[in-house]
C-alpha cells in the first residue's frame, strides 16, 4: 500500500541520515548482485536493470488455479523462469515500470558532482570551508558512490510482474520482505498486489 511504502520511504531516510555508509553497503551489495545475475543470465538477453529487479522482489510466481497464494521469486528460481519462456520482460519494459527519470538523476547527479568539484576548489585555493560543509561534501560522496551503484535500479516499481509457474510450487519458496532479498532463505507464501521495496 502506499502507506507502507511512506514508512519504507521514512525509515530508509532515518538510515540513510543517521549511518549514511550503511547505505551505501547496502546499495553495494544490490550492484554486486545485480551484475552477477546480469552476467548469468546473458543469453536470454538480461541486463543489470533484470538483476534489479528480481533483488526488489519484481517478480511474483501464481498457480494458475488461482486461489494457490502466490510467492516472491528469488535469484534461485529465475533459471526455470526463463528456459520455460515465463520471463520475457525487456530492460525498456522494467524501466517504463520505473518512476524515476533519465532527467531527474542526471540533475541530482550534476548538483552532487557540482559541490564535490566546489569544495575541492576551495581547498585547493586555500579558501576556508566550514565544518558544516565538510560535513556536506561526506554526504555528498556517499551519495554519489550510492547512486552510482543505483544508477540502472528501476525506483518506486509499486507492483511485481506476476509469472504463472506451477512448477515451481513443488519448492516452498518464501517472500522475504526485508529492503531486497537474499540469494537463498525460508519461505513462505506472499500477499497480493506486493509492494517492491525501493
Amino acid at each position: 500500500s502506499g502507506e507502507r511504502l511512506l514508512v519504507r520511504r521514512f525509515q530508509i531516510f532515518a538510515l540513510a541520515l543517521i549511518t549514511p555508509e550503511l547505505i551505501v553497503l547496502w546499495a553495494l551489495r544490490q550492484w554486486v548482485l545485480s551484475r552477477k545475475l546480469a552476467r548469468k543470465y546473458q543469453d536470454f538477453g538480461w541486463t543489470q536493470t533484470h538483476g534489479f529487479f528480481v533483488i526488489m522482489g519484481g517478480f511474483q510466481a501464481c498457480h494458475s488455479n488461482g486461489t494457490t497464494p502466490p510467492f516472491t521469486l528469488v535469484p534461485d528460481d529465475i533459471s526455470a523462469c526463463l528456459e520455460n519462456h515465463d520471463i520475457t520482460i525487456s530492460e525498456q519494459d522494467i524501466q517504463d515500470k520505473s518512476k524515476g527519470d533519465l532527467l531527474g538523476k542526471s540533475l541530482v547527479l550534476l548538483q552532487v558532482t557540482w559541490f564535490i568539484l566546489q569544495t575541492i576548489a576551495r581547498a585547493v585555493r586555500h579558501l576556508g570551508i566550514t565544518e558544516i560543509e565538510l560535513a556536506t561534501l561526506a554526504f555528498a560522496i556517499l551519495n554519489f558512490f550510492t547512486y552510482f551503484c543505483w544508477r540502472n535500479k528501476p525506483l518506486d516499481v509499486s507492483l511485481p510482474l506476476q509469472v504463472t509457474a506451477d512448477y515451481l510450487y513443488t519448492h516452498h519458496h518464501s517472500d522475504n520482505d526485508s529492503t531486497d532479498i537474499a540469494i537463498s532463505s525460508t519461505p513462505k507464501p506472499a500477499p497480493v498486489p506486493k509492494t517492491t521495496p525501493v
